[in-house]
């Protein structure tokens, strides 16, 4: 993921110690998964094993990336929304069916997106309401299939 090129990028700029600088450069990669199990516990043994003030420089700069696609995500989905011409009532928000290993699993990622869809679909008086429903791409598939 983009945040291991951040968290090389500020460890090559002297946020880190000499230390949590070396560990990150000696990793091949971070996978989504193991940068969810930090941002969820940062405190935890974790694939990253930085010490303290390591584990919270990296925790920030992750977070506030997570925060930026969350934002980024939630633009996108209120242009869909407002281009519907639905979601005019708090009765009535549009659906959006969603799914995806990391909209579900990355830590805090879903909350995001939600907070920022609500706040950006408020300034226009309308609503969405991110949902889950299992196995949404096969099911949309399968009666796509049978109708089709």
């Amino acid at each position: 993921p983009l945040a291991f090129t951040v968290f090389r990028a500020a460890a090559k700029a002297g946020f880190l110690s000499e230390e949590g600088a070396f560990r990150l450069q000696s990793m091949e990669s971070l996978e989504t998964r193991d940068l969810g199990n930090f941002l969820a516990d940062p405190a935890a043994d974790n694939v990253l094993g930085m010490g303290p003030e390591d584990a919270d420089m990296l925790w920030y700069l992750a977070d506030a990336l997570l925060e930026r696609a969350a934002l980024l995500a939630a633009v996108n989905l209120m242009a869909v929304v407002l281009k519907s011409g639905s979601g005019l009532g708090p009765r009535h928000p549009v659906g959006i069916v969603a799914e995806g290993s990391t909209l579900h699993k990355l830590h805090s990622f879903r909350g995001k997106i939600d907070f920022h869809l609500k706040r950006l679909l408020g300034e226009y008086g309308r609503h969405a309401e991110l949902l889950v429903v299992e196995n949404a791409t096969l099911t949309g598939s399968a009666v796509a299939g049978l109708l089709g």
